[in-house]
């Protein structure tokens, strides 16, 4: 069995949380690979097409386990649709689907910059989409973070649960 691991905005699979999952997993004989995504000056297209030309390239006879932080979350929902998991794993899911976007702060905005939040408006959060889910919210996520990932397990297709987790703590 194979788990990948898309890291969060900006970030990589060498840091100490990404490292306790990592370990974990090996612990139970999961192969672990980290999926690299470039996020610099790139939008959530890019990332997609990223996950596709990774994916193109692995040899995965028997459906994977997908895990995801933040926009790796959000990219894993997406990205579910296009190929065969045996289970996503969506940690602190990314609020950026088309109808989140005119709740978030301006200061979100700000951030991430008008090209991005344009290019998440093509993108609706998945309907029908029967993999098996398990949807983790940190206990100091952003409201609207918690509030993105609630609904998102709600309205969830297929098999599914909702867990907790502490940022410190963190081994999924």
């Amino acid at each position: 069995m194979k788990l990948y691991i898309v890291p969060g905005f900006g970030q990589t699979t060498r840091s100490k949380g990404y490292k306790k999952i990592m370990d974990f997993a090996k612990s139970i004989n999961i192969e672990v690979v980290p999926v690299p995504i470039t996020w610099e000056k790139t939008v959530a297209t890019d990332w997609l097409q990223q996950l596709r030309n990774f994916f193109m390239h692995e040899n995965n006879n028997v459906p994977p386990i997908l895990l995801g932080f933040s926009f790796g979350a959000y990219l894993a929902t997406l990205f579910a649709k296009e190929m065969q998991f045996k289970k996503l794993i969506l940690c602190s899911l990314s609020p950026y689907f088309r109808n989140d976007i005119q709740h978030l702060p301006p200061l979100v905005h700000k951030i991430l910059g008008k090209r991005r939040m344009q290019d998440f408006k093509k993108y609706s959060f998945p309907k029908n989409n029967l993999t098996p889910a398990t949807f983790f919210v940190g206990e100091k996520d952003m409201p609207f973070v918690i509030q993105r990932t609630r609904k998102s397990y709600k309205t969830w297709n297929g098999k599914n649960n909702l867990r907790s987790y502490r940022m410190q703590n963190t081994i999924l």
